[in-house]
């Protein structure tokens, strides 16, 4: 209102109301504003205390007063301040806080992860993981005007995971602003010495990193070499991950041939019931359904993967495990050669009689 009442100033314009007795062309029509303006702003702060002061109290009775409830949480029923953990989504941000704590997993390559396999059925942020790992109410404290009420809502969490949580992240922050995704894979392909990394991050928010022949005097920017092997890579990635899925399954495969043909043979020579005998083969005919199942959703999910669009650290892990050498010709900003890692064949010569388990005959039943 004082702002308004200057700018009408500044313009030679008067305030009049026709229903008052305000006319700010007189001194005390001006004041006369300046005082409802007062007393309309101290009403306004004396609403806002009285409406804190009832939202502690209702704190300190042990309800959860602030707007919208945390992920993982629902009110309660029978008492909306009060609050309760949905099953369904309580392992999820464990998993979230154990990944950073215990397997030291950065924030965005837990956010692409969640993502890739549809979490909850939703795309992740990075900053929608990073609000979940700074809320309180976790580890069942809520933080309201700056104080703190102790086990106010249900724990999810310990407060040693909470607070060892942080203490990854924060001992992190300062490693992960030289991240480079092929240090110690590139060498120059003149003088045959690996290239030391260099960056530079003159421009604002922006970096860039460098891949330097100390001896040719030459450098290639990352981000050269990243779209030069992006369709290799991404090849690459695709088969190793599918030959690590197939290779998981093919036990599961190996065990369901198994449990058939000695299910068959104890049939033959010992006379089991035909109603076992079949529930054993509806059994075997299940896992074979679901074998094929999880191969063609692993076949989609892989499909859609690309290395350039994946995180940072999903790239180092993938060049780490997979890359051996990389020769790059400094001069022209090419990549002449890459060496990737040998990796042993599927396991093709497990024998269908390999016993994965005993199994013992007694009055007809058989028994694992």
């Amino acid at each position: 209102m004082a702002k308004i009442e200057k700018d009408f100033d500044d313009r030679a314009i008067d305030l009049v109301s026709v229903h008052e007795s305000v006319n700010t062309h007189s001194p005390q029509g001006r004041f006369f504003v300046y005082l409802i303006s007062l007393i309309a702003q101290w009403e306004r702060e004396i609403i806002i205390n009285r409406t804190k002061n009832g939202m502690a109290e209702s704190a300190r009775q042990g309800n959860y007063v602030k707007g919208k409830v945390p992920l993982g949480y629902k009110r309660r029923e029978d008492d909306h301040g009060k609050l309760e953990i949905i099953p369904g989504i309580k392992n999820t941000i464990i998993h979230i806080f154990k990944d950073v704590a215990e397997r030291d997993m950065p924030v965005n390559a837990i956010a692409a992860r969640m993502s890739n396999v549809m979490i909850l059925d939703r795309k992740w942020t990075e900053n929608s993981v990073r609000k979940i790992l700074n809320c309180d109410e976790y580890y069942g404290t809520m933080i309201f005007s700056k104080k703190k009420y102790v086990n106010q809502v249900p724990a999810i969490i310990s407060k040693e995971l909470f607070d060892l949580a942080h203490e990854k992240m924060d001992g992190r922050h300062h490693v992960m602003l030289n991240r480079y995704v092929y240090k110690g894979r590139c060498y120059c392909s003149y003088c045959k010495k690996p290239l030391t990394v260099s960056c530079n991050s003159s421009h604002k928010n922006r970096r860039y990193n460098y891949y330097y022949c100390s001896k040719c005097r030459k450098m290639i920017n990352e981000k050269v070499i990243t779209e030069q092997m992006d369709a290799q890579f991404t090849k690459k990635m695709r088969e190793v991950m599918f030959e690590t899925e197939i290779e998981k399954l093919q036990g599961k495969y190996t065990h369901a041939v198994t449990l058939l043909r000695r299910a068959s043979y104890a049939y033959v020579t010992y006379g089991l019931t035909e109603a076992f005998y079949d529930s054993l083969i509806d059994s075997a005919s299940q896992d074979a359904n679901d074998i094929k199942k999880r191969i063609l959703q692993e076949s989609n999910r892989i499909e859609h993967l690309n290395f350039a669009s994946m995180t940072y650290r999903e790239q180092r892990d993938f060049v780490l495990e997979n890359v051996v050498k990389m020769v790059i010709d400094v001069t022209k900003k090419d990549v002449l050669d890459v060496q990737f890692a040998k990796y042993k064949p599927l396991r093709d010569d497990i024998a269908i009689d390999e016993p994965q388990y005993t199994i013992e005959i007694q009055d007809n039943m058989i028994c694992n």
